[in-house]
């Protein structure tokens, strides 16, 4: 449930997406693959950029693996149980590399799903993120380019499963120009150009965007600064959507201290759409703290603008992040989103144990009955044992309110996953999860039992 924030100096976040389809029964197969390749070209680039100059590093990671699945209601219904068999190929790769005029991080799970017994097409659930600023004047002019790739639900109102997933691709890129005023102050000048792009939904825009931030240095450690921001979104389809304006200014606080981290924003955003002016608090806080040798708190909270795009490029979730599906649902409407999160951490040579619990509110712009209040918790723990086992527990709970009566859900979900390294290249891995909803909604209950099994090859 940890939210995953990659930060190079100031670059945005990057992922793309990769998919692979064999079934010639199917004529969108090939055909979506071939598209979804040629979409992923961004991302693959920036990974390979990245991935190459990581390789040497000792903190790249990365994993190979095989597997299949099984599930006794691959399309969470209750009214209509189907059993299906899906087999897994995936690979994981991170890492990150900063060099003189180079700065780039990478966290990819790429995974891809092939049904058996043909009951849905297959599909690509991967989740990249990558990230790479390039200085083209040594501390004055660099370039960025980040992309982010991953699943979002097409329905937020409806149980997550194949026919009500999507791909999501969010790639960024523009320059940051910073002029010296003095031994601490600098005036940073930003462009952005934005490309968000839905496999199924009507709702792929383009941003261009300009910043502004007069940034200064208090001390070693800490820093201060005034942040403009303004941006334009335009759709593809401006018959489903309408364009918007975006503005904010605020100061900024970072403070990195022995034992953590603070960072404070605090301002003004305002949404200029269908010829209306919303405009409220915008407000950011991110607190991590070093309680003892062995274990850790964080508290962030996050007040904002934003868009289906946007949101997605904040939280995806990639390689040793996790890879989950964003559930605000694939729209054109921006809405103000506003989230906590609490979490504590604890690890030891052998034992790692997490508990966090979060809060996230929506409140659309013209489409209403999106507004949504959701509530989630989580605990984990991991333990490794004798002779190269290792056994995982998590469980968590998710609850959902909408303004749509009758949409509201309770979900839990329980994972046990159970590991054997027989050499220091293989891995066996097997799990299993039992996942039930309580809806008011018909046909939107289910129960369901999975199993998988991989064979991982990862150094270890």
């Amino acid at each position: 449930m940890a939210q995953y924030t990659a930060m190079v100096t100031g670059v945005e976040q990057k992922k793309t997406e990769v998919i692979v389809t064999i079934a010639p029964s199917r004529r969108v197969c090939i055909q979506t693959l071939v598209w979804s390749y040629i979409r992923t070209i961004p991302s693959l680039i920036a990974a390979l950029l990245c991935g190459q100059i990581v390789i040497a590093e000792d903190n790249f990671e990365y994993e190979i693996r095989l597997g299949a699945q099984h599930t006794d209601n691959v399309s969470r219904s209750d009214a209509n149980e189907i059993d299906e068999t899906i087999l897994t190929p995936g690979a994981k790769l991170s890492g990150s590399k900063e060099t003189r005029r180079f700065r780039g991080t990478l966290d990819s799970d790429f995974e891809y799903q092939h049904y058996l017994d043909g009951t849905f097409g297959d599909e690509n659930t991967s989740s990249v993120n990558a990230e790479a600023e390039f200085d083209l004047v040594e501390d004055v002019l660099s370039w960025v380019a980040t992309d982010s790739f991953g699943v979002l639900l097409s329905d937020p109102f409806t149980p997550e499963a194949p026919d009500n997933r999507e791909n999501i691709n969010v790639f960024t890129t523009g320059p940051n120009l910073d002029l010296n005023l003095g031994a601490r102050t600098v005036l940073r000048i930003g462009g952005r150009f934005r490309n968000a792009w839905f496999e199924e939904s009507e709702s792929d825009y383009d941003e261009l965007a300009g910043s502004l931030a007069l940034i200064r240095t208090l001390s070693r450690n800490r820093s201060l600064s005034l942040n403009f921001d303004a941006g334009r979104t335009e759709f593809d389809n401006t018959e489903l959507n309408s364009n918007f304006d975006r503005n904010s200014v605020y100061l900024d606080f970072s403070s990195r201290m022995s034992r953590g981290a603070f960072n404070l924003e605090v301002g003004y955003n305002a949404l200029h759409d269908f010829g209306e002016v919303s405009s409220g608090l915008l407000a950011g806080l991110s607190i991590s703290r070093n309680v003892s040798a062995s274990s850790s708190f964080t508290l962030s909270y996050s007040r904002r603008f934003s868009d289906a795009g946007d949101f997605f490029d904040r939280f995806n979730l990639a390689g040793a992040g996790g890879r989950e599906t964003i559930e605000t649902g694939a729209t054109g409407d921006p809405f103000e989103a506003e989230s906590i999160e609490i979490g504590y951490d604890f690890s030891r040579r052998q034992t790692n144990a997490y508990v966090a619990l979060s809060w996230n509110g929506d409140t659309f712009e013209q489409e209403s009955f999106r507004d949504n209040n959701r509530y989630g918790g989580v605990i984990g723990v991991s333990r490794k044992l004798a002779k190269g086992w290792q056994v995982d527990l998590d469980a968590r709970y998710d609850e959902a309110e909408f303004d749509v009566e009758d949409n509201d859900y309770d979900e839990y979900t329980i994972e046990v996953n159970l590991q054997k390294r027989v050499s220091r290249l293989v891995i066996i891995r097997g799990g299993y999860t039992r996942i039930r909803r309580d809806s008011e909604t018909a046909n939107q209950s289910f129960n369901e039992n999975r199993y998988s099994l991989y064979l991982v090859l990862a150094p270890g």
